[in-house]
């Protein structure tokens, strides 16, 4: 049943309420175009170079910038911000990539546009993780190792690898080369599940599992670069921001959450709700706002009943939210729950 419609979050008293406001924890890093002046600077990019990098007005009516990034001198471009503590969180939680830009010029076989990186080392992976080696020399594992690249006239999404593998092994791509937008979202499910799934313009491409690399680049740190000292495309990016998950993002609802919220910012995918086989006073009721999110509501028993918003029948199954909510115990049975 699906019903439609550089900041750490956490839960907190919400004044003026008879509930809290729920918040899963997670820490957002990268870049944000709509934010401030759009500099790079503002935004704890601490380490600039290789190229010029100039916010430029949104067109689009809604406020902001995009970042213009143009090549100059013989070195690649860099940019690098911490990527926070643990990052290895991404496997553990679950988080979330999201990038959107557009390339400028026109297509040229084997061009770079940029790639982007988070390594950490093999102490950091959780137990019994295992990511993927094509068994080449001087690897190192890794949390982003991805490059936006023009392969046979497409833009292609690479995943950059080992000698063994070619070095780039191509994951997904947009089609054929254009100058418009483009978003790519990178999907980590948490769980120490170490498959990560590309979404290109909104559709879903095959997981990958993340790898080791031979890039050379900085631990825990993004690192975002145009890769090479030869030709590089000019590029606009609107935005390249991540999400890194710091809690499961579950909670189980008792007595005395009536009347609170919870709250899950856009494109958080781990969200769940779980209403336990007790009874419930008639009338209790909680929020859930998961507007561009997706949250399941799910029935701890088949005597637990979810009524969705169209008042037909009560049923025992998982609800899948990605908009805002009311959830309403509404049975004299304190077991029957109305979506509204």
């Amino acid at each position: 049943m699906i019903i439609s419609g550089l900041t750490t979050f956490r839960t907190r008293e919400d004044a003026g309420t008879s509930g809290k406001t729920h918040i899963p924890a997670m820490t957002i890093v990268g870049y944000s175009g709509r934010r401030g002046d759009g500099s790079l600077q503002s935004q704890g990019w601490t380490e600039i170079s290789g190229g010029v990098f100039t916010p430029e007005p949104q067109s689009d009516g809604n406020g902001g910038y995009y970042l213009n990034i143009k090549k100059s001198g013989a070195s690649p471009w860099e940019l690098k911000q911490t990527a926070s503590i643990h990052p290895e969180d991404l496997i553990i939680q679950g988080g979330r990539l999201f990038c959107r830009f557009r390339l400028t010029g026109t297509v040229a076989e084997g061009r770079y546009a940029f790639a982007f990186y988070v390594k950490t080392t093999p102490a950091a992976l959780p137990a019994g993780v295992t990511l993927v080696s094509d068994g080449s020399a001087n690897m190192n594992p890794m949390l982003m190792n991805f490059a936006v690249i023009t392969r046979s006239g497409n833009i292609s999404l690479c995943q950059h690898r080992g000698n063994n593998s070619g070095i780039m092994v191509e994951v997904a791509n947009w089609g054929k080369f254009d100058n418009d937008w483009h978003t790519l979202e990178l999907i980590y499910p948490g769980n120490n599940n170490v498959m990560v799934t590309p979404v290109l313009d909104g559709v879903n491409a095959s997981p990958v599992s993340l790898s080791y690399s031979a890039a050379i680049v900085p631990k825990d740190t993004i690192y975002l670069t145009g890769i090479t000292s030869g030709t590089v495309y000019t590029v606009d990016v609107a935005g390249f921001e991540g999400q890194i998950y710091r809690d499961s993002g579950e909670y189980t609802l008792t007595p005395a959450d009536n009347g609170s919220s919870y709250f899950f910012p856009a494109g958080y995918h781990k969200g769940k709700i779980n209403i336990p086989d007790t009874p419930f006073a008639q009338g209790f009721s909680v929020t859930i706002s998961a507007q561009n999110a997706s949250v399941t509501v799910h029935p701890d028993s088949n005597a637990v009943l979810l009524q969705p918003p169209d008042g037909g029948e009560g049923y025992p199954v998982n609800a899948v939210i990605n908009s805002a909510v009311k959830l309403i115990q509404s049975g004299i049975d304190g077991k029957t729950w109305v979506i509204a």
